[in-house]
């Protein structure tokens, strides 16, 4: 898997989605709102959305 591979074309789901979200939350001890998983489907467009949830990115944190 690269960085700008769709996990969603791996064959990640739904639950899969809502899992993965769940274990960052409590790894990153972030919110992440539902639907980002889905919205930033490769693991370099999440780490982009982290860095700007974080103010480091290029992303503007959502309000």
């Amino acid at each position: 898997m690269g960085p700008r591979t769709s996990m969603i074309l791996l064959g990640l789901d739904s639950l899969g989605a809502v899992q993965l979200q769940q274990r960052l939350q409590q790894g990153l001890g972030i919110t992440i709102a539902p639907g980002v998983i889905w919205v930033r489907p490769t693991p370099a467009d999440l780490a982009d959305w982290f860095l700007g949830r974080m103010g480091l990115g290029t992303d503007k944190p959502p309000p």
